[in-house]
Formats: structure tokens, sequence, C-alpha cells
């Protein structure tokens, strides 16, 4: 990686660190939420401080450029992001689908007493 692109690299995960931050700062994300992109934007900022390591891992794992196992990287980490949004998303579903059920049974019973006082 040439010193150009190293500086533009590690001024990019700079920027988006400080991003993440300043959501967190102004209280718009918590942080248990941005962790992941936190630990994402680290993994960038030291791919560009030490891309000889990321060329050495490369070519041991049998990828001829360090630009293909950036992306094979990203890639996995962005499915493992996606996949854990699944499961959020899952999760929120059943309890929408618990909450429906007790607030309904909730109404029933009011509706019940409301009609045995009369």
């Amino acid at each position: 990686m040439t010193l150009q692109l190293r500086i533009v690299a590690i001024f990019i995960a700079l920027v988006f660190l400080y991003y993440v931050f300043s959501y967190v700062r102004k209280e718009k994300a918590e942080f248990g939420q941005v962790r992941k992109w936190l630990f994402l934007s680290i993994i960038m900022l030291l791919g560009a401080i030490f891309s000889n390591v990321g060329t050495y891992v490369a070519h041991f794992v049998g990828l001829t450029s360090y630009a293909y196992f950036v992306i094979f990287l990203l890639v996995l980490i962005l499915l493992l992001i996606s996949f854990r949004f699944q499961l959020t998303l899952i999760k929120a579903e059943k309890q929408i689908f618990i909450l429906t059920q007790e607030v309904s049974l909730l109404k029933q019973k009011n509706q019940e007493k409301s009609d045995d006082k009369k």
C-alpha cells in the first residue's frame, strides 16, 4: 500500500470513528448499539496502519492481493452484522407479539369489569 493511500485510509477510519463517537456523545445512539461499528472502524484503522500484516495474511490465505483480502474481510464482517441485526429484529417481533397479546388481555379484562358494573 502506498503512503498516500495509507494516509487516506487512516483519515477515513478516523473520520468514521469520530462520526460514530459523535452519535454516542449526542445521545442519538447507545454505546451497545454502535459497538460493532466502533470495532469496524478500529479494524479499518489498524488495517491502514499495519498494511504489511494484511498483505502477509492475504498471501497466507491464498489471496493474490491485499485488496481482495480487505474486500473479503469487510464482506464477512458486514454479513455478521447483518445476521446480528436480523436476530435483533426477530427478538423485537416476538416481544411486540407478546405485548400485543398482553394488551388485548388487559383490554378484555377492563371490558369485563366495566360490563359487570353495569
